[in-house]
């Protein structure tokens, strides 16, 4: 049961990384195109 709930907790950390990974990426990708573009404040 303990050895389980270890497996759910790592699991949910590392999606949790996962999704963060993501948004920091989707987040730089849309700076970077906005820098391209010149609309930069």
């Amino acid at each position: 049961m303990f050895f389980k709930l270890m497996c759910i907790k790592l699991n949910s950390d590392f999606y949790i990384l996962e999704i963060r990974k993501k948004l920091i990426y989707n987040v730089k990708k849309k700076q970077a195109r906005i820098s391209q573009d010149g609309t930069e404040p």
